[in-house]
């Protein structure tokens, strides 16, 4: 298995459609490649747990980060840099209990399914896990020029409420906030959230909730 690294480009469109300007390249997704059973051909998939940039827009631009740090920068809808957003907080290190609770987890699940386990253990086992986590996973950005950032966490492994932190429009971070497990935030208002909640049986229940303060 060999892993590698993409890149991308930003790209500027006017409103009637037809190119205006890019950006970029900026790092993008940790993937891998693998030979296949197919003789000269290769799996190409996202690595697990690997780098993932993120990208939220609002009406005043955009917020770009490639989650290999606490770092986020602030664009206008040109392309501008406004602000970066930043901590001196480092990113959680992928232990052994980590990868070893995946490796139960991905044989567990065929062996429920009645499926042979050997070849699994043995690519889990094999497979080029990241030496660390991804700082953040989703950013979502506010009219007003709020900024949430989710920390990244391994769902499977980790059953706790997804954990926020929230950048005021001139950069300081004002807040942290928890919002359930199973609820994807997808809009942040001045009082309220708005985001999808999954419940037992995984189906999709859009909720708007309040904002509490103290």
């Amino acid at each position: 298995m060999i892993p590698y690294r993409s890149t991308f480009d930003v790209v500027f469109f006017a409103q009637d459609g037809s190119y205006r300007d890019s950006m970029g390249p900026f790092p993008g997704r940790e993937r891998y490649r693998s030979p296949s059973r197919v003789p000269n051909r290769y799996s190409d998939l996202p690595l697990l747990w690997g780098m993932n940039p993120v990208l939220g827009s609002s009406q005043w631009g955009f917020v770009l980060g490639t989650s290999d740090d606490w770092s986020l920068v602030k664009y206008d809808m040109d392309g501008v840099p406004l602000d970066t957003l930043a901590l001196e907080e480092g990113r959680r290190v992928v232990s052994e209990s980590h990868r070893t609770a995946y490796v139960q987890r991905r044989v567990r699940r065929d062996r429920d399914a009645g499926r042979p386990t050997t070849e699994t253990r043995r690519f889990w086992r094999e497979y080029p896990y990241p030496t660390h986590f991804p700082a953040y996973s989703k950013v979502v950005a506010s009219d007003d020029g709020l900024v949430w950032v989710e920390s990244f966490q391994v769902s499977y492994l980790e059953q706790r409420p997804s954990h926020w932190k929230v950048f005021a429009a001139d950069g300081a971070l004002t807040a942290t906030v928890d919002l359930p497990e199973r609820f994807r935030l997808l809009w942040v208002g001045d009082t309220h959230v708005a985001g999808i909640m999954l419940d037992a049986f995984d189906v999709q229940i859009m909720e708007v909730r309040p904002i509490r303060r103290p």
